[in-house]
Parts: C-alpha cells; structure tokens; sequence
C-alpha cells in the first residue's frame, strides 16, 4: 500500500470513519520530537513521523490503535500481516533503493505498544 504524506499543504487529513476490523494505515505526520534536528554535523537530516493506525475487532466494534514510528529513511511504501486478532507485523520500505524496517504493533483495549526489535 502507498503510504500517505499528511505533511504536504493541503493534505486532506485520511478518513478513518470507514475502516474495516484488521485493515491498516499509514500516514507521514509532523511530530515536533521528531522534527529536531538528529546529527551532530550541520547536515541536518531530520526523521519523519510514520503514524500507523490499525483497526480490530474489540466486543463487537471496530476499535483504533496507533503508533508512531520515526527513520530518517523515506519509506513510500508499507506492507502488514496481523499475526493474530491483536497483533500486526509491518513492513515499511523505500521503492528506490530497497531499504526497509520492520515492526510489530499491537492493541488491546486502552493499552498500545510496537517493537522494532532493536
């Protein structure tokens, strides 16, 4: 899927009224501990803001979770799996020159949580 860039002027905010349970989203979004510049030199490569919202099934409505994942990489597009009803595998990458990361996120109720693994 295309990841969507909400930073851009006159990006329409995506629609979340109409998901579907175990669909996905992600967004580029401005995060100001994000926006800081992130290297010692004067090259100032800054990190974007992945914000992934995804969409389960919790006693019988459709319930949002979020996470926010920062890289200084420019992923275009994303691709998930759900590895059971509250669990989704995600894999965010670059078309040009085949970087990608890898993270789970998950969601149960109020609590939220992701691992990058590192």
């Amino acid at each position: 899927m295309d990841i969507k860039d909400a930073t851009q002027a006159g990006s329409a905010a995506p629609d979340t009224s109409a998901h579907q349970p175990y669909t996905l989203l992600v967004t580029i979004v401005n995060s100001p501990l994000l926006a800081m510049d992130t290297t010692a030199d004067s090259s100032s490569v800054k990190e974007k803001a992945y914000n992934i919202s995804y969409y389960q099934s919790e006693n019988n409505a459709v319930v949002n979770h979020q996470a926010t994942y920062g890289s200084k990489e420019d992923f275009t597009k994303a691709a998930y799996r759900w590895l059971d009803d509250t669990t989704v595998s995600v894999r965010l990458y670059n078309e040009k020159n085949n970087k990608s990361d890898s993270l789970k996120v998950f969601g149960n109720g109020s609590r939220n949580g992701m691992d990058t693994g590192k």
